[in-house]
């Protein structure tokens, strides 16, 4: 598995993922959903929308490339 973030800065952090007892499916939703995860994605959609109108916003996270399932956006 790859993530690879296009407009944020390098992380300091390291992540260590044992996936010998999961599937691809099971290690990204277990780092999709932690908490640190989700506050990070959270506030750099919050800081790249930051002063967009809200008509703007879509055009906006679909010009960066962000996506979602079954071609729907969540709302913000």
């Amino acid at each position: 598995m790859t993530l690879t973030p296009a407009q944020q800065a390098p992380a300091a952090a390291v992540a260590r993922v044992d996936v010998t007892d999961r599937t691809p499916a099971q290690a990204y939703r277990e780092i999709a959903t932690a908490e640190g995860f989700e506050r990070a994605l959270v506030d750099a959609v919050r800081e790249l929308l930051a002063g967009e109108p809200h008509y703007a916003r879509r055009r906006v996270l679909e010009d960066v490339g962000v996506t979602a399932a079954d071609g729907g956006t969540r709302r913000f």
